[in-house]
């Protein structure tokens, strides 16, 4: 009876250990301007069709400089959307004339079309200062505000597309997740973090900086290095299933990722499979490509590296279902694992 108590006693530590990352310190100090890492790229599409002026109204703009709080000739624009989403664009009267303050609407707006769809259309507005200071967010009011000088600064190190995502985070989701059960766990189980940023303000920044890293990896395979994708797959498993399978989902499906197949067909087989497959390219082989299989809510779950003509994976630990197999220059194909 003693040994099977002790054999169950390693079954259990064996069973949680497995679920619990290793320890690891932070990579970064910040998503951001820390690293070098060209997360949304300028030449990535958007969905801007236009900014409108709409004229100049009274607006509450907040700004961390002082507690003044209205603005009465605040200049107001409207950035239109191809999804039919809009989001107000409020500029403080200290621009001057409505052309200045178009000048930093028109730079922002093009970031705002690069956000998926859900969290712009969860962003009420954006508040614009003249000025050098950090971003902020007001999440109960769905808006986040900016400085003048900090985003031509953004600008020129390529960083403001990451920063108009991070604040939107803040303006969109974080009243959704930052007190559910699932991400607190998430949390809890992984005990490690992307940031120092994210370290030293758990309850604030976390989510918003481990949502950069996850969206990019799902929106833009191998937009990150390998080792770095490893790392979060290895460290924060629970978050990235948290934020994949709870947040992305809606939004980024297989459709954001089969834009550049070819007219090729990969020849998968056998085909249902619950053990291994084999994945057959008809073209001269890219070794600097990969295989990549994911769900059909755009998860990326398992990539090869692409050696020969006929390559060989094991799906065995996949849950059954049906899968999107991806290829660059190829068809996207389907994969029923049994």
């Amino acid at each position: 009876m003693k040994f099977y108590f002790l054999l169950l006693l390693v079954f259990l530590s064996i069973k949680v250990s497995a679920q619990t990352p290793p320890k690891a310190s932070p990579l970064f100090n910040n998503s951001i301007v820390a690293t070098a890492i060209d997360f949304i790229k300028t030449s990535d599409t958007d969905a801007l069709l236009n900014v409108q002026f709409i004229g100049q109204e009274s607006k509450e703009m907040p700004d961390s400089r002082n507690d003044i709080l209205f603005d009465n000739n605040t200049f107001v624009f409207k950035a239109n959307f191809s999804d039919n989403t809009t989001i107000e664009i409020w500029c403080h009267s200290s621009f001057g004339t409505s052309a200045a303050a178009k000048e930093y609407a028109d730079k922002l707006a093009p970031r705002l079309g690069k956000l998926p769809d859900f969290m712009r259309n969860n962003v009420n507005h954006v508040v614009v200062h003249k000025g050098d200071e950090g971003a902020f967010a007001e999440s109960e009011a769905n808006f986040f505000v900016l400085y003048s000088d900090n985003m031509d600064v953004r600008i020129e190190n390529n960083d403001l597309e990451e920063t108009v995502f991070h604040e939107a985070v803040h303006a969109s989701l974080d009243l959704l997740h930052l007190n559910k059960t699932g991400w607190v766990n998430a949390q809890t189980k992984d005990g490690n973090f992307i940031t120092n940023y994210a370290s030293e303000n758990v309850f604030q920044e976390d989510f918003a900086e481990t949502m950069l890293f996850v969206y990019t990896m799902v929106k833009h395979p191998k937009r990150l290095t390998e080792n770095l994708e490893d790392w979060i797959n290895t460290h924060l498993p629970n978050r990235y299933n948290y934020i994949t399978e709870n947040v992305l989902p809606r939004t980024l499906s297989v459709n954001n990722f089969s834009a550049d197949a070819g007219v090729s067909v990969l020849d998968i087989y056998p085909n249902p499979s619950d053990k291994e497959i084999q994945v057959v390219l008809q073209n001269s082989i890219n070794q600097k490509e990969q295989i990549h299989i994911y769900t059909l809510t755009g998860k990326l779950v398992k990539s090869i590296k692409i050696f020969r003509e006929n390559n060989k994976i094991d799906v065995s630990s996949l849950s059954t279902g049906v899968y999107y197999v991806h290829v660059k220059g190829y068809k996207l194909a389907k994969l029923l694992k049994k």
